[in-house]
């Protein structure tokens, strides 16, 4: 069983993926997969320590993962087993270029780590980084698109949408209440995802649905 490596400061990773023994999300990963018809191009967004890039980079060509703090990108880096199809981005993604505070939503659960509102308090994990939209990159082709970025997705996609649009990925977001921090209810984002980007749901497990274009 592959050894992980773990933020310093998490107390809650370790044990979940020593439980799932290497089944960590699969099935969310295959209930998304089975509707990709070309495997050339994935991106990980919110790749975290790359419990969803070790298995895209078995499947796909090249695995673009964007990942912002520094600590997972330590992790995420040691964790890959094929270095050579994967291309990083330190950055979060958002709906405008310049900057962003991210920071743990729980303290010890580096899952929960993301964008938070001026009103947070901020912890020790807390640090500013560099916010682009992924329109900014001209990505193009982008056949399988994997998000988890707690709640805030709605600006993510915002600053996605032509580059959705124009390249037609299979999509597979996580959708919460996270996302009313900023403002957002989960029905805001399906609408958005299927009255502007113009994708139709497939099918959810558990908070991850699954979008495509017919």
């Amino acid at each position: 069983m592959m050894k992980w490596s773990i933020p310093t400061r998490d107390t809650y990773f370790e044990k979940v993926l020593e439980q799932a023994q290497g089944t960590y999300q699969k099935q969310h990963r295959q209930n998304s997969l089975k509707h990709v018809t070309n495997f050339d191009t994935a991106i990980d967004v919110g790749a975290h320590i790359g419990t969803w890039t070790i298995e895209l980079e078995e499947v796909f060509n090249k695995v673009i993962c964007f990942e912002p703090i520094q600590a997972h990108i330590d992790c995420l880096l040691k964790n890959i087993q094929n270095p050579d199809k994967v291309t990083l981005y330190p950055h979060a993604l958002g709906d405008k270029e310049g900057s962003a505070v991210v920071d743990y939503a729980t303290e010890g659960n580096s899952g929960t780590a993301g964008v938070i509102t001026e009103d947070e308090e901020l912890t020790l994990d807390s640090s500013t980084v560099i916010m682009h939209t992924l329109d900014y990159y001209e990505f193009p082709t982008i056949d399988y698109l994997k998000v988890d970025i707690e709640g805030y997705e709605l600006p993510f996609l915002k600053g996605a949408k032509e580059t959705i649009i124009r390249t037609k990925p299979v999509m597979n977001i996580e959708i919460k209440d996270t996302c009313k921090r900023f403002g957002t209810e989960p029905e805001d984002i399906v609408k958005y995802i299927t009255d502007e980007l113009g994708m139709t749901f497939v099918e959810r497990t558990v908070a991850d649905a699954v979008f495509k274009y017919n």
